[in-house]
């Protein structure tokens, strides 16, 4: 049984693709920024956690690229992203990425659940 139509899948999927990019490339950079340029930074977050968001976000770029080619099951993709934003949601709780994880939440969690029922009609 499909749960949602191909092209909203690839829609889907390009989405977290972006996504993921994004909060992957934001995480190197600001390891880059932190080791090797003279900034200063009021709040800095730990390398750690920095380079397991990045981690995350190879992840979730892989995970996007076999839902786009349709060899991942959507239902399968919903339960990897939940825990892989729960995971970025843990190490992002600090107060400067509360819109990140804003914009996480309705990426993970209200986007698939409004193509479920639209497709369910």
């Amino acid at each position: 049984m499909k749960i949602i139509g191909r092209m909203a899948q690839r829609i889907v999927a390009w989405m977290a693709l972006v996504m993921h990019a994004c909060l992957m490339i934001e995480s190197i950079y600001l390891l880059y920024c932190y080791h090797f340029t003279d900034a200063l930074y009021v709040v800095m977050f730990p390398d750690s956690s920095l380079v397991l968001c990045a981690v995350l976000g190879g992840i979730g770029i892989g995970l996007s690229l076999l839902l786009w080619k349709e060899k991942l099951g959507f239902k399968l993709f919903l339960i990897s992203m939940l825990i892989i934003g729960f995971m970025y949601w843990k190490n992002l709780i600090y107060p400067a990425y509360i819109g990140a994880g804003i914009g996480l939440f309705f990426m993970i969690f209200l986007l698939p659940l409004f193509f479920l029922i639209r497709s369910s009609k």
